[in-house]
């Protein structure tokens, strides 16, 4: 797809050096194993801008069975401003709206402006954490028995069949369940820090949410020492935002879940934590 200031392109393994370059200057927690996944998802929702032969832009989306996400959406900070990545979204929501009923993403504050003009709507805050691991570690079981559990809840939660993300994003992560308030959590070390999702409960309460957190932060010292620990929590959810903060936490920032497309019944009060830190859902 021809612009006249550059070109739209598919995004390849030859792109993951160029845009983990952006990424990592935005200090977005991100890695080549997210990029396969996205590729593998939807290799043509995934969109490179180019200008001059260099990669300056780059949007990726994640398709379940009713819905899809927009995630590592990004364009070179030198080139912001120009209208690049207005055609970039354009582009992939084209390629969605003929996919698809309803796209979600996360958005920055200084962007919810212009996915507005594109029919996105607010659906509610998210409150990114830090918590520190606890002093005594205990190495977490795989957890592979509890996917399936899982599987039905997160259907429950979303109201979309979101399996391949999860079957994907569990191979890599240790998965802790509460038996008592039929609770799910996955958490997994990537780079310089730990990440927790997804976190999901069938019984919600701030006494359900700490058991498993406290948890999982024994379970993060005993896989990474001092690396920090990353969650990405609904506001909405009242049980996982009260459990952060009696255990530590510090908001460190923040984004606005949306939508487009066909409203969707979403039960945040049971999702603790997005499955993936702001990319997939």
């Amino acid at each position: 797809m021809r612009h006249a200031c550059g070109v739209i392109r598919s995004f390849c393994e030859g792109d993951f050096v160029r845009f983990l370059e952006l990424a990592h200057g935005e200090r977005w927690s991100c890695g080549r194993a997210e990029l396969a996944a996205f590729l593998a998802a939807d290799p043509e929702g995934c969109l490179v801008f180019e200008q001059q032969a260099r990669a300056v832009g780059f949007v990726m989306v994640y398709p379940h069975e009713r819905s899809a996400w927009i995630g590592n959406f990004i364009v070179e900070p030198a080139r912001r401003g120009l209208g690049l990545g207005t055609k970039l979204l354009e582009a992939v929501l084209e390629h969605l709206d003929a996919l698809v009923p309803t796209v979600y993403l996360n958005a920055a504050p200084d962007a919810t402006g212009l996915y507005r003009k594109h029919g996105f709507r607010a659906l509610g805050s998210v409150s990114r954490w830090q918590l520190r691991p606890s002093n005594t570690g205990v190495f977490p079981a795989r957890g592979d028995e509890h996917l399936a559990g899982l599987l039905a809840l997160d259907e429950r939660c979303w109201s979309d069949r979101r399996d391949r993300l999860l079957r994907t994003l569990i191979e890599g992560r240790d998965l802790l369940h509460d038996e008592r308030s039929g609770s799910y959590l996955a958490l997994a070390r990537l780079t310089d820090h730990v990440a927790i999702g997804p976190f999901e409960m069938t019984d919600p309460s701030p006494a359900a949410a700490r058991r498993l957190l406290r948890r999982a932060l024994g379970a993060a010292r005993a896989i990474a020492n001092d690396a920090p620990i990353l969650i990405d929590v609904p506001d909405a959810c009242s049980a996982a935002s009260r459990a952060v903060r009696g255990l530590g936490g510090t908001r460190i920032s923040g984004t606005t879940c949306m939508r487009r497309g066909a409203p969707v019944p979403i039960d945040f009060t049971r999702i603790g934590s997005f499955a993936s830190l702001g990319s997939k859902g």
